[in-house]
């Protein structure tokens, strides 16, 4: 049994940015309050520049930290929300598994990028539950300062509250090519944000993900300890996290 375990690694994640702040602290509130020290600190033959290039940089790898934390946590909860859609509905397991094999037995390398990319129930079923559980209410921090009318052309999903993990994979016609794909971005798919400003590390985290969620479904069968019922996400502001206290079975296949 799993009892949250991705969340306790997201926990260890926040430990050490938060460890990462206190050093930096320490060494800004040292040289604030020796400013002799300070600069010998740095060398006795350097001017003040050099002490403002170095403070610099700290606050640059702080802010790398930051930036790296935050993506790993996006990957964590992204697979955890994943990996609930498939603990509360088994059935989804054996689809999926049938495509990898599949996939997998095409391809003369076996497990290769391209045939990641031909997984296309795997896809939609990525992308479905990074829709019904985007990382952020709010995808931009913004207010309009008058009211906003909406065309009669904007497209509503139709059961857009119902998890359906065949709703991109079953898309046809033209211009849903890029909307199959979970790194396909537009107006409408911003999970991983749109035109200049879209992710440009989700070609890697897709395969990441896509990755984990296939090795799962080949090697296990999930589920939770409360079966058929998804635990409600958990809210902080306008992020959204799997709950903290939902437990998954995991039971190891026993393949020929």
């Amino acid at each position: 049994m799993l009892t949250s375990a991705l969340v306790t690694a997201t926990i260890s994640g926040s430990m050490l940015y938060t460890l990462a702040g206190v050093i930096c602290a320490v060494l800004l509130q040292r040289w604030r309050l020796d400013p002799l020290r300070r600069i010998s600190s740095i060398g006795p033959s350097l001017p003040v520049l050099s002490y403002l290039s170095t403070l610099r940089f700290i606050f640059h790898a702080k802010e790398m930290l930051q930036e790296g934390h935050d993506n790993a946590c996006d990957a964590q909860s992204t697979f955890t929300h994943a990996l609930y859609h498939l603990a509360a509905k088994p059935a989804y397991t054996g689809l999926l598994r049938e495509e990898i094999k599949r996939v997998v037995s095409e391809d003369e390398d076996g497990w290769t990028r391209a045939a990641l990319g031909r997984m296309w129930r795997l896809e939609s079923f990525l992308k479905e539950s990074q829709r019904m559980n985007g990382v952020s209410r709010m995808a931009i921090l913004r207010f309009t300062l008058q009211d906003v009318l909406l065309s009669n052309g904007t497209l509503l999903a139709a059961d857009a509250a119902t998890f359906d993990p065949a709703r991109f994979s079953s898309m046809s016609g033209e211009g849903s090519k890029n909307r199959r794909h979970f790194v396909g971005t537009s107006p409408t798919d911003i999970g991983f944000g749109h035109g200049r400003h879209a992710c440009l590390g989700r070609f890697f985290a897709a395969d990441e993900l896509k990755i984990m969620l296939a090795c799962v479904v080949m090697r296990f069968d999930v589920k939770f300890r409360e079966e058929g019922k998804r635990p409600e996400n958990e809210w902080f502001v306008y992020v959204c996290y799997p709950a903290r206290d939902a437990q998954v079975l995991f039971m190891k296949r026993r393949v020929a």
